[in-house]
């Protein structure tokens, strides 16, 4: 029954992967160790493999990743995979194994509260939501996140050490400073001041507070956050292979880079001064960096015994910024972090580590992928026994949504499993793209239509709208049509062409706008309320001036 060759009819194939996927369940002795790096704001260019294939020799000078290139060239490139377009619905995602719809579509400061509201009133993942840390757990796995958190924390049931997690090294917000540690302008400071974020398990990591010089200015006798993380990371697989057990291990890794702020190590950007264009350097030096870093952790999984048995998967969580102060490029593919467009919602991925099979070593999935599929992944190939999600079907919050793709990605069988990806804006699904290539995307999605090897550049200020404003609502007039198979560059419209398709997907379109998660927070403090937050108080009379948990202390 193993056997069995692909079948063409859609339920055969369906029965084919159930069938594929209880062989699998049935022969894999042992459970992998999992581990996860998921780079924050990784352009698509910005990855030396992929502009090997387009030849473009401006962006193999400037864009130096040997590691990851080496580690997908031995490994399986996961070429259709799909997230949202900004941070935190990606990462809500992956987490819950939900498409980002069904989860937490908006990126918000953790003081929005309003009691009243159901699901707490807070903004972030829910917590009453069974993480994929939590699954494996219950598998048997050790669990540790190292890194950006930006899932909530108002409360501590959104904590890292809620969601299934053994031990936790990171920030919580959306972003801080390399080198102090504090907020920064994307994280607001909710009292007045800039915060700290950085937190060890339970508590602020008050032993890691840099003097007072500190900054990009003064780096001598500072940490630079991605060592410290690189650190955690390295002596958490020490740590797990001296137990000298079976017991396999769940490590996310989740750096600052590539997201803003840009500030490099010195010695580290001096290696591309030959990029005239400030951020576009940055971006360049932050890359290989983080490249380098990624190697040296795989060298010690490889020197303490445990990379036979390890499923490595490196992604980004949206697509690169590609304004001034961005410095990310994502040739040839339309647009950037923020927007529908390819550019903003195609990641970079890949899985490697000996537990990638033989005979898939060195391949290329080309079947559609969203992020929310790692979650049934991970469960499939740890021994999970259930997917289902008792706590949230209590609290009458969606079902988990992902899909094991490791009959597929392990060669099993033939397809994806996946027939559609959503793609959603900051309120609801915009966008949907089928298995033969065809997105649809109605309303406004934005980004320069030019893109270059060279963004960015002087000229390149702010996006632009690149369709026409067109209807939201049916039948969709104007409607944008692309087959991104074809053309990445999202460069002809063949809507006019292809009225059947549009017919198709936009009922797809439709079901998933209906069925979307309707949440509601509390509103975002002004500047003069959150001087007096709850937030604000709790976090300097019981942090000491770090960000954390503030309800139950307020």
């Amino acid at each position: 029954m193993c056997g069995l060759q692909q079948p063409l009819g859609r339920r055969l194939l369906l029965l084919t992967v159930l069938l594929a996927q209880h062989c699998a369940d049935a022969t894999t002795s042992i459970q992998p160790h999992i581990v996860t790096i998921i780079l924050d704001d990784w352009g698509w260019a910005n990855w030396g493999y992929h502009d090997r294939l387009v030849n473009n020799q401006q962006l193999q000078k400037e864009v130096q990743t040997p590691v990851m290139d080496a580690l997908a060239q031995h490994g399986i490139v996961l070429d259709r995979l799909y997230v949202h377009n900004v941070c935190s619905p990606s990462r809500s995602a992956f987490v819950t194994g939900r498409n980002p719809r069904h989860v937490n579509l908006i990126n918000r400061p953790s003081d929005m509260y309003d009691p009243s509201l159901p699901l707490d009133g807070i903004w972030g993942v829910p917590a009453q939501m069974t993480g994929i840390a939590e699954k494996l757990k219950s598998a048997g796995y050790a669990t540790q996140h190292v890194g950006k958190w930006h899932l909530g924390y108002a409360s501590h049931h959104q904590m890292p050490s809620a969601r299934g997690y053994d031990r936790f090294f990171g920030y919580l917000g959306g972003g801080n400073d390399h080198w102090t540690y504090k907020i920064n302008k994307l994280s607001k400071g909710s009292c007045g001041r800039p915060s700290l974020d950085l937190w060890h398990n339970g508590a602020p990591a008050t032993d890691k507070v840099p003097h007072h010089t500190c900054g990009v200015a003064s780096q001598d006798g500072c940490w630079y956050e991605d060592a410290l993380f690189e650190q955690q990371v390295t002596g958490a697989i020490n740590d797990h292979a001296d137990l000298n057990t079976t017991q396999p291990l769940f490590l996310t890794w989740a750096p600052h880079a590539v997201h803003v702020p840009l500030q490099p190590i010195a010695a580290q950007e001096a290696k591309f001064d030959f990029i005239d264009f400030p951020s576009r350097r940055k971006y360049a030096a932050v890359v290989n960096d983080m490249d380098r870093r990624i190697g040296r952790v795989v060298s010690t999984l490889k020197r303490r015994g445990l990379w036979d048995t390890t499923l490595l998967v490196v992604m980004s969580d949206n697509g690169g910024p590609s304004l001034v102060d961005g410095g990310a490029n994502n040739y040839p593919l339309r647009g950037e972090k923020g927007f529908n467009s390819e550019g903003g919602v195609r990641s970079n991925a890949f899985m490697a580590g000996g537990f990638v099979p033989e005979a898939q070593r060195g391949s290329v999935a080309n079947g559609l992928m969203g992020i929310e599929d790692f979650y049934a992944t991970f469960c499939g190939v740890g021994g999970v026994v259930t997917l289902r999600d008792a706590k949230a079907a209590a609290a009458g919050l969606p079902p988990v949504d992902s899909l094991n793709m490791w009959p597929y990605l392990s060669g099993a069988v033939e397809m994806s499993p996946r027939d559609l990806v959503v793609v959603s804006d900051g309120h609801q699904p915009q966008a949907v793209i089928d298995r033969l290539g065809y997105k649809l995307i109605v309303g406004e999605t934005s980004s320069k239509g030019t893109t270059t090897s060279t963004l960015p550049n002087a000229s390149y200020v702010s996006p632009s709208f690149c369709f026409q404003r067109h209807d939201k609502h049916p039948p969709y007039a104007g409607a944008c049509l692309f087959n991104v198979f074809a053309d990445p560059s999202e460069s002809t419209n063949i809507a006019d062409a292809h009225p059947d398709v549009i017919q198709r997907l936009t009922k797809s379109l439709e079901e998933a706008q209906r069925d979307t998660l309707r949440r509601r927070y509390g509103p975002e403090p002004t500047a003069h309320q959150a001087l007096t937050s709850p937030a604000c108080r709790v976090s300097k009379r019981k942090w000491g001036g770090f960000e954390g948990p503030w309800i139950e202390f307020s």
